[in-house]
Order: structure tokens, then sequence, then C-alpha cells
């Protein structure tokens, strides 16, 4: 065993000496590579930044402007007469003032490259005059803006099918929030000309730029579209980086516009990036793998013919632990292992030999066992059922005793068969089921019976044979014995973690506390040389079947009664 000890110690003594020569030097280069990979991606992170913010700040300049100008023009003469004064005006009067305020709003629509068109809806006239298309009736796109509401951003931005109109209304909503307002005058701006000035800061072949509101009603894309989604982003804002739909990370910078309530979002492919760093990196994890075989191979080769021997030996015995006491190990050399490996076979054999000497003698006690516990059912029960069919037969209930006959052949059938010690599951509740049937017969004006059915799952499931059907009849003829009414035997199936649990329940009178405790004491008893009868048999030999942890367990319901309980392993079929 020290020798174990002294080869297993040099073998770490070489690696851990090893490791501390070859930590250091990986640490420093892989700290260099973060270095360079954290550098790269600042420089880039604020090359986007900076591009971002300007325009972003460029735009909302832009749009103050825009809404100054929006801002005289409501406030225009010509527009304010021509609204309250339409009805009185001849017709030539009617038709200067349009044309007077059509040149006011091509006026707006000529001052900024972002205005794609300048529409003002006057409800006296029922009309509306576009700077572009002159007079017009209302239009369906007029009908979804009136229908719209600005959001609570200064800019009083409008979203509709992807385009952003600035409205204002004089009076202004805020007043007129409770009747019509004398006019409407709604901006629209230019989507293409915004898309033209974010293209001119989009750098990268893997790039894009991104353009929301933030309730993502809008959204403008240039470059490579990577599904990007704001309220996804901006619960991962401590992360630099995104995953896009092409399954690619990008590192993303956000800008977000209070004024117009707006993000701006520019990103690049990191596989773009960082293409060079990605070449080193590859490089240094090719001499980390050769670096590691080389002494990988030597390590092995030094240790081979004194650490492969014990390894061996030592599988061997977690083999024997988990129970496979066919393991054979083989040595060449006439050496200590070759002496130590010829002990561990002869160890082995000698163990299978009172392994199977141990195993027939239980064999043996668990036949006997099975014996007992039928000659223990038969003959009381036996004398019950002739009673049974002497009390119909006097009665000439003989459609009952039909019913009765075929319910008892059915039991002594399978009681009597002694050839073999386990059955399925199905076969053991079946039996069952025709014993609860015998006894409700017998009782059916004291009691009933709830009797599940087995889940199927469990149909196959291999038990010892007799161990349910000695539960129900200890429940009749102890639990439910005397009463003389409202009696209940239930019988139900519950899969729990690691086990089938099978429940016999009765509401009768229950044991004493001291009664009980002497009862699951018996059941519980260990020792090979005690009598063995009823319930300890069960337990006894479900144990011996599936472990300690299985059995039979007893509760005392707060409800009254007795409840036994199987429990079996999930052995499902």
């Amino acid at each position: 065993m020290s020798k174990r000890k002294l080869n297993r110690s040099v073998f770490l003594i070489l690696l851990c000496l090893f490791i501390a020569v070859i930590t250091p030097m990986y640490i420093l280069c892989y700290g260099i590579y973060e270095w360079g990979k954290n550098l790269t991606t600042n420089e880039i992170t604020q090359s986007l930044n900076s591009h971002s913010r300007f325009f972003i700040s460029t735009l909302e300049d832009e749009i103050v402007r825009i809404k100054q100008l929006q801002y005289e023009c409501l406030n225009d003469e010509s527009l304010f007469y021509l609204a309250n004064a339409w009805g009185i005006m001849s017709k030539f009067e009617q038709v200067n003032y349009m044309l007077s305020v059509q040149k006011r709003l091509q006026q707006l629509y000529n001052s900024s490259a972002y205005i794609a068109n300048v529409n003002l809806w006057i409800p006296n006239l029922d009309r509306t005059i576009s700077a572009k298309r002159g007079v017009d009736t209302i239009t369906s796109e007029w009908e979804h803006i009136l229908a719209a509401e600005p959001d609570a951003s200064p800019a009083r931005i409008v979203y509709l099918d992807n385009e952003l109109y600035i409205l204002s209304a004089y009076p202004s909503f805020s007043v007129s929030l409770d009747s019509t307002p004398l006019y409407i005058l709604a901006v629209k701006l230019s989507s293409d000309n915004i898309r033209e000035q974010m293209m001119s800061f989009n750098m990268y072949e893997k790039g894009g730029v991104v353009l929301s509101d933030s309730d993502q009603n809008y959204q403008s894309v240039v470059g490579n579209d990577i599904g990007l989604d704001m309220q996804i982003f901006e619960k991962n804002m401590d992360d630099k980086t995104f995953r896009g739909s092409d399954g690619q990370k990008y590192i993303l910078v956000n800008n977000y516009s209070e004024y117009l309530n707006m993000d701006l979002s520019s990103y690049v492919s990191e596989r773009l990036i960082y293409s060079d760093l990605y070449h080193y990196r590859n490089l240094f994890l090719l001499f980390t793998g050769v670096a590691i075989v080389m002494v990988t191979a030597y390590l092995v080769s030094a240790n081979m013919f004194v650490n492969r021997p014990i390894k061996l030996l030592v599988r061997s015995l977690v083999k024997v632990e988990q129970g496979e006491l066919d393991v054979r190990i083989q040595h060449n050399s006439n050496d200590e292992f070759g002496y130590l490996y010829s002990a561990f076979n002869r160890m082995l054999d000698s163990l299978e030999e009172m392994i199977e000497l141990n195993y027939r003698q239980k064999m043996l006690t668990q036949d006997a066992e099975l014996r007992q516990l039928q000659s223990q059912i038969n003959p009381h029960f036996l004398y019950n059922s002739f009673f049974i069919l002497y009390r119909m037969a006097k009665d000439e209930d003989y459609e009952n005793i039909t019913e009765f006959l075929t319910y008892l052949s059915d039991y002594y059938r399978y009681i009597t068969r002694n050839a073999l010690s386990e059955v399925p599951l199905t076969d053991e509740v079946n039996h069952a089921q025709k014993y609860a049937q015998i006894q409700f017969i017998r009782f059916r004006k004291r009691l009933s019976i709830d009797f599940e059915d087995l889940p199927k799952q469990f149909n196959n499931m291999m038990v010892p044979r007799l161990i349910l059907q000695p539960l129900l009849e200890n429940a009749f003829d102890h639990g439910l014995k005397d009463v003389a009414s409202g009696g209940l035997l239930k019988v139900s199936f519950e899969e729990k973690e690691d086990a089938l649990v099978i429940k016999v329940e009765d509401n009768g009178e229950g044991l004493g506390e001291e009664e009980f405790l002497h009862l699951q004491q018996r059941t519980q008893q260990t020792g090979d040389m005690e009598e063995t009868t009823g319930l300890v048999n069960i337990n006894k030999r479900l144990q011996l079947k599936f472990g300690k942890e299985y059995g039979l367990r007893l509760l005392q319901p707060e409800t009254g009664g007795m409840c036994s309980e199987l429990l079996l392993p999930l052995n499902k079929d």
C-alpha cells in the first residue's frame, strides 16, 4: 500500500512541477491576448460611439429646427384667416388663400432635406393641403394620422407604417383635448434621407446602423440586418456584444435620444474586427496542443511500468465494489504485480463461493417463509368461503354462487401455484382484487372497497408473490373486523421520486400507540432466526429482492384506521 502511495506521489509531483513552470507563461500569453482584444474593442466602440452621437445630435437639432418652422407656420395669419373665415369668403378669396397657404407649406418643405412632405388638415374645409399635391380630400393616410396620438417625447413624433411624422395642432393638443383643433399640421420625415445619412458613417462591411423608437413602432436599418431587438438588448446593457439572427456576435454601441425617444445602435461583426487576433489565437492553441501531447507522452512513458498496473488493480477493485465478481486480471511479468494480481484473483474465487452458499441459504429460507405464509392464509379463509357458499345456497342465490366460485377458484389457483416465487405486479394486483371481491361479497352490508387500477407502465414489474393480498387480509381481520357500517378499504398506487408506493388503507378503529409501535418493531425485525409471519415475511422478502430502502411501512393516519405502504423501485417496463 505504501508503494502505491509513493508511485502516485512521484507521478503527481512531476505533473505539478510541469504545471507550475508552464502556467505563468500561458497566463502571460493569455493576458497579452486579452489586452489586445480589449484595446481593439475599446477603439472600435469609441469610433462607433462618436459617429452615433454626432448623427443623433444632428438629427435632434434638425428636428428642433423643423418644429420651430412648423410652429411659425401654424401661426401664419393667412392660415388662421382661412381656417376661421372660410364660410364668408368668396370663391376667389378661398382659392387665393389656399394657394398662399400651400406656398407657405412648400417653404417649410424646402427648408430641410429630412422633410418628405408637409400636410395640413382644416376641419372647416374638410380638405387637406399638401406641399407636393396641393388641395385634396381626406386620404387613408390622413385618417391614420388623425387617429394616432403623438408620443410623449418633446419631439411629438407619430409612427405610421414605419414612417415618421411630426404632428402639431392649433390650438395645441393639450389645449384642444375636448374639442377639434382649427387645423393640424403634419410634417412627414424622409426615411430615405435619414437612411442615407446613416449610411455615411457605416464604415464596416459587416456592420450596420439601426434607428428605432423605444416601443419598436419604427425601425430603420442600414447595412447588415441582424434582427436587433432593443428590448432584449436593454436587459443586458452591461454586455457590449449582441448575438444576431445569423448566429454571429457583434460589438454594439447604443445612443438614446430623450428628446426623440429613439435609440441609434451601431454594430460591427466581431469576426471582422478580431480576424487577425483569431489567427494568433489559433496558433497559440495549436502550440498548446502540441506541447500537451509531447508532455503527456513523456509522462505516460515514464510511469507506464508502475502507474498503469496499479490503475488496473484499482479499476478492478472498483468493479468488485460495484458487484462485478467476474473480474480477472493478468500480468505477464513475474514481479510484485504478478503476485498481487494472483492474490486478487484467488480472493474473488473464494468470495464467489461464499456468496453462492449464502444465496442458496437465503433462497431456501425465502421458499420456506413463502410456504409458511401460504399455510397461514389457506385454512381460515377456506372455512369462511365455505360458510359464504352455505349461506348463498340456503338463500338460493345461484347467480352470486357462480360469481363467487369463479373468484374463489382463481384465488386458490394463484395460491397453490408453488413453482413461481416471483410474478409480474399485474398478476399480484389481480389476485388481490379477486380476494377483495370475495370479501366484499361477505361484508357488502358493512363496508365498501375502492380499488384503483394499476398504472400500465408497472404491469411487468417482477415482485415476490403474495405481498399485497396479506395486507388486505390484515385490514379485513383487524382494522374492519368490528365495523358495523360505513367501513372503507382503499387500495391506491402513487409514484413518488424513485419509488412506486402501493397503499392499503382502512377507516377502522386502528391500534393503540403502544400496540402500533410494537407492530412496527416486529415488521422491521432483521434477525434470521426469528419466526417470520405475515407482515414481517412480506417486508423481509421485499428487502431481500430490492434492498433495505424498500419494503413495508406502517402508518397511522390522523383520520383513524391503519395504512400499509409497499415501496417498490421504479422498474417500469
